[in-house]
């Protein structure tokens, strides 16, 4: 304490007047908030299962469908740990707007209507994307999105650069993702198999990105090589040529080039 009567809060160590058990007013506000947050995890698989009931059992009598499902039932499912579809385990955090790995009940049938034969208990973001959907038809479009993940998603930079093509009328032939070389697995950001010309855009340059690693320069220089022995010819692009327009430019006389090229006769 000091001649002013103060003391050190012990967790923010500020010397203030109003302590009490070693805490200030401010530090006391928190530990009590921790302390509550504690107890609503605890009981949060209850608590869940109870906002669930009531928000279905609402819906139901809106509706008009069949409902039978149990607060008890509901926090079973819930103490299981797991999503009944995606096997993802359910997320704890309490928040808003709900995480996206929360529980929540689903219908598999919607016009069977909230009966436990017909329901489960899944991650909310699988309750999103199903809605009325069956789960062939979810499953569609999920091996759909897995396999465009396989061949990578797009950067703004390839978004750019594709917009830029389109409004200069270059996407004529034009080919995305192109596995240009047979029996290796990578791709060409954009490619005119005609002309032979492929264009790679080597984004992250400035920030560490994976064109500058060691890992991916050599990876880069292999496919560079093997592109240039088939035949190809290479553009790389970088952040500045695309914003820029230098790309487009580029892009532009390489295609022309091979358009003069096959139209010249040949020598005799």
């Amino acid at each position: 304490m000091d001649s002013r009567g103060r003391r050190a809060c012990r967790q923010c160590r500020k010397r203030r007047v109003n302590i009490v058990k070693g805490l200030c007013k401010s530090c006391r506000s928190k530990e009590r908030n921790t302390t509550r947050e504690k107890a609503r995890q605890k009981d949060f698989d209850l608590e869940r299962a109870k906002s669930l009931f009531y928000a279905a059992r609402t819906r139901a009598r809106k509706k008009r469908l069949p409902f039978d499902l149990t607060i008890d039932w509901i926090c079973d499912k819930i103490k299981e740990g797991y999503c009944e579809v995606t096997g993802l385990p359910f997320s704890h955090k309490i928040q808003t707007p709900p995480h996206r790995l929360a529980p929540s009940i689903d219908k598999i049938l919607p016009s069977l209507g909230y009966v436990k034969r017909n329901c489960r208990v899944v991650v909310l973001m699988v309750n999103l994307i199903k809605r009325n959907y069956t789960d062939e038809e979810v499953a569609d479009v999920g091996f759909a999105l897995a396999r465009w993940g396989e061949r990578g998603v797009p950067s703004k930079l390839e978004e750019s650069l594709y917009f830029q093509l389109v409004d200069a009328g270059l996407d004529d032939g034009l080919v995305r993702e192109l596995q240009a070389i047979k029996g290796r697995k990578f791709r060409v950001d954009f490619a005119w198999p005609d002309q032979m010309l492929a264009v790679e855009v080597q984004g992250g340059i400035w920030t560490r990105g994976r064109h500058i690693r060691p890992v991916g320069m050599v990876r880069d220089m292999e496919k560079f090589n093997l592109l240039t022995l088939d035949g190809w010819r290479v553009l790389l692009l970088t952040s500045q040529d695309v914003n820029g327009g230098k790309g487009l430019e580029m892009i532009q006389a390489a295609l022309k080039e091979s358009s003069s090229s096959s139209e010249s006769p040949p020598s005799e």
